[in-house]
């Protein structure tokens, strides 16, 4: 692209209209604030200190009284109190306690605490309820002859009673083996988003339809067939996948007791923070690596950006992250700005995470794959989407199109890709040590397409800087200059920490899972190793190039400075030149202005000029001398510099032949 120059006013213009769009956002949010206090959002100045809702770690008795008000009867929620058990020697833990009886983060108290006020405090109460009720889960059978049950709850009493006709599928596993699904052979479902539909409903009815199948085989052909074990029947069940969008108490309680899974599993989910203040009681203390690769559940992080083509969409944004129970939030990357950027939009970076927990549930094998909830309710992925990695089909095709992945949700997006991968053929058997592979190959191939959609972002933002670097005549005003420095600073704080989040990604708890108990074996989805570890080279480049060019950045802002420090200079030496011709000048005056008859100054005037102007030849010629001589002193130094340099290096030659000749 040509370049094309700004004129002089532009940066200054651009800085000015976002602080102002920054001071007119901050407004919103506090205006926001005040008037739905539910959906305040967290660690901002708006939500005030974080210790006078919840104290600090090292102020037990404070901490026991904010635990009072916010306490529940745990008589109906025995996992609730299994963890506040646990508690008592695992410390760490009572911080999953406090959110599952506040519904949310426990730092969202003091906006969901009843107040003296009937409405507020109904409203709030109202506010508690909802979050501890939030449901949206999707489970996923999966069946030895490729195909997939999804079924899908929407509320806490719908997840509760599938959990609990689970167990009586369990018993009869003779029954349920030899049931099937109405998935069509590319493994897609058909169901409706959003219906609820039991598992066993849906075997049932694909029973029957195979049933009127089989009664036009004659009855010879049905005893020369071999009698299948339900282990062996290409129907049968061998995994069991729940996909969990954003967590509630509901939820916790109904997964955490029926599979009586780690509550550190529920931990370390809830929050995502980058590092700890040394008060904070959510403070999470570091686990062993030796332990960490022995859980039956790893976790992966990442980041995704989104696009808001306002800021008021992007307080829309805030505002429906601040509905999550989880604490997850867009934060501005501060990088809009630059040269062809919309001066409304913003980008905002969210850091999410994703938990996967495997275990046995009788002679099933149970997968829990809990998301983070997306906001929808304003924005775009960046660039619309990542790259779908499905392959085109021919055009000579005689199948339908297949429709492209879901442009917002994380949970709509690892549905679809699951049911898309899941591709096992009936002749080929299913190892159910090896169950976990699509859900996981899915979910990590989404992952490593929007960790390189976010590459592509990183590099258009460096690409910009160094522009802006390349125009000195932009770059070099002041605010121009800071504000590059700023973005830069931005990058330099994240990028070692995104480097990080895929460092914990390669390690051995993601690819060597399940733990090394399991017998050695290399899985499909060791495939996106290399993958990733491209994704991480990437981001170890771009972080080379973020640190060349901070250091370009900072010397070009030092040329400047120097550049204005000499323009300075000549001005107050041309002053300098002024005053010195005006002090004889002056000095006269005063001296011959103690006459105070006007006539007589006649003859004064011819004294003055006799005196000045010989005077002011005198000065300037004496300053003159004093500056060629300071030159001349200046030059003489540096050619002796140079005449000693000179020597040195001859010298130096020298001895470097007399030491060759010896």
């Amino acid at each position: 692209m040509a370049s094309r120059k700004l004129p002089l006013g532009t940066a200054q213009s651009t800085r000015n209209y976002h602080n102002r769009a920054r001071t007119e956002l901050k407004a919103k949010i506090v205006e926001v604030a005040e008037q739905d206090p539910q959906h305040v959002l967290l660690h901002s100045s708006e939500a005030g200190d974080p210790y006078k809702i919840i104290g600090d770690i090292y102020d037990e008795d404070r901490a026991r009284s904010f635990a009072k008000d916010w306490e529940i009867d745990t008589t109906n929620t025995p996992y609730l109190l299994h963890i506040k058990s646990l508690a008592r020697a695992w410390p760490h833990l009572q911080y999953l306690a406090d959110f599952m009886e506040v519904g949310t983060t426990p730092l969202r108290w003091k906006f969901l605490h009843p107040s003296d006020d009937p409405i507020e405090r109904k409203q709030a109460e109202k506010e508690r309820n909802e979050r501890a009720e939030k449901t949206n889960v999707a489970q996923l059978v999966f069946l030895s002859s490729g195909a997939i049950v999804p079924t899908y709850y929407k509320t806490a009493q719908d997840l509760e009673g599938g959990l609990d006709s689970l167990k009586a599928t369990t018993r009869e596993s003779d029954d349920t083996s030899k049931v099937s699904t109405p998935t069509d052979h590319d493994g897609e479902d058909h169901t409706p988003a959003g219906a609820e539909r039991s598992p066993e409903d849906a075997l049932n009815n694909v029973e029957e339809h195979q049933t009127e199948e089989g009664s036009d085989n004659n009855e010879d052909d049905a005893e020369q067939r071999p009698q299948e074990t339900p282990e062996s029947a290409p129907n049968a069940i061998q995994f069991r996948l729940f996909v969990v969008e954003d967590l509630s108490r509901r939820v916790i309680e109904a997964l955490g007791a029926k599979f009586d899974i780690d509550p550190s599993f529920f931990r370390e989910h809830i929050n995502d923070y980058a590092w700890y203040n040394l008060r904070d009681r959510f403070a999470e203390p570091p686990n062993l690596q030796i332990i960490q690769n022995q859980l039956p559940w790893f976790q992966i992080r990442w980041v995704r950006p989104r696009y808001f083509r306002t800021k008021d969409d992007f307080e829309r944004a805030r505002v429906q992250a601040s509905s999550f129970n989880v604490l997850r939030r867009p934060d501005e990357d501060l990088n809009n700005g630059a040269l062809l950027d919309d001066k409304d939009a913003t980008v905002a970076l969210t850091r999410t995470r994703a938990s996967f927990w495997r275990g046995k549930f009788g002679n099933e094998d149970i997968g829990i794959l809990l998301l983070d909830p997306t906001v929808v309710t304003a924005g775009y992925p960046l660039w619309r989407h990542y790259r779908n990695w499905e392959p085109v089909p021919s055009m000579h095709t005689k199948d339908p199109y297949p429709n492209g992945p879901p442009e917002d949700s994380l949970f709509d997006n690892v549905i679809h890709w699951t049911l898309k991968q899941y591709a096992v053929s009936p002749n080929q058997g299913f190892n159910s040590d090896e169950s976990p592979i699509i859900p996981v190959q899915a979910f990590l191939h989404l992952v490593c397409a929007e960790w390189l959609n976010m590459i592509s972002y990183l590099s258009t933002r460096l690409g910009q800087l160094e522009w802006e670097i390349s125009f000195p005549r932009d770059f070099l005003l002041e605010e121009a200059a800071d504000s590059s420095l700023k973005k830069l600073h931005v990058w330099r704080r994240l990028v070692p920490l995104y480097y990080e989040m895929l460092t914990e990604t390669l390690s051995d708890r993601v690819f060597q899972f399940p733990p090394p108990h399991s017998p050695s074996r290399i899985l499909p989805f060791h495939a996106l190793r290399p993958s990733f570890e491209h994704v991480l080279s990437r981001f170890g480049e771009l972080q080379n190039r973020l640190d060349r060019l901070t250091t370009i950045a900072t010397a070009a802002i030092t040329i400047a400075e120097t550049r204005l420090s000499y323009a300075e200079n000549k001005n107050l030496s041309r002053l300098t030149w002024l005053a010195t011709f005006f002090i004889p000048l002056t000095f006269i005056t005063g001296l011959l202005s103690i006459q105070p008859n006007i006539p007589e100054l006649k003859g004064s005037l011819k004294y003055f000029f006799a005196i000045a102007i010989p005077l002011t030849v005198i000065v300037l010629g004496i300053t003159a001398i004093t500056t060629w001589y300071g030159e001349w002193i200046s030059s003489k130094l540096k050619g002796q510099a140079k005449k000693e340099a000179g020597q040195l290096k001859f010298y130096r030659q020298n001895s470097d032949k007399r030491e060759k000749g010896r």
